[in-house]
């Protein structure tokens, strides 16, 4: 897929996996707008792979609607989205209470951090341009991290 020349838009760009999708976007010759919640974090990748830093919480119509009003002001409409946004804490899906030895789910608050569906729908609603909406896949490393590796892409129309 060729994407030089191409703006691109990275949630979670600040760090783990859209960190390292927004730096192989840029490498691969993409304007980069890094979209994520921390200012400090965000800053910086976009300063060193030359993208644009757009503070938003994906959770935020509003603040996803300034996000993108910002990166097409510096970049033209974006025909790449790569969603990464989410957080996630370590944590057993199902355990058992030591006292009671019930079992005890997996907060959901928790599970809409990791996997969110809201922030998706906020996201994607405002990609209205035909583009494309990629995958990432990751391929391992002889060090054991995971990097990323070719994009999937699917055309939007």
């Amino acid at each position: 897929m060729k994407i030089e020349g191409i703006a691109a838009v990275v949630t979670g760009a600040a760090s783990g996996l859209g960190e390292a999708t927004a730096r192989e976007l840029a490498r691969r010759g993409a304007k980069v707008s890094v979209f994520d919640r921390d200012a400090e974090k965000g800053e910086k990748v976009a300063s060193e792979i030359g993208g644009i830093y757009c503070e938003v919480d994906v959770t935020s119509d509003e603040k996803v609607s300034a996000a993108f009003d910002k990166a097409r002001a510096a970049h033209g409409q974006e025909r790449i989205l790569v969603n990464c946004a989410g957080v996630a804490n370590a944590a057993k899906t199902v355990g058992r209470d030591k006292a009671t030895g019930e079992a005890k789910g997996y907060p959901i608050q928790q599970f809409e951090l990791a996997i969110p569906s809201a922030p998706r729908l906020c996201i994607l609603k405002h990609f209205h341009q035909c583009g494309f909406l990629v995958h990432q896949r990751l391929r391992p490393s002889h060090h054991g991290a995971h990097h990323v590796g070719e994009f999937d892409a699917v055309a939007v129309e």
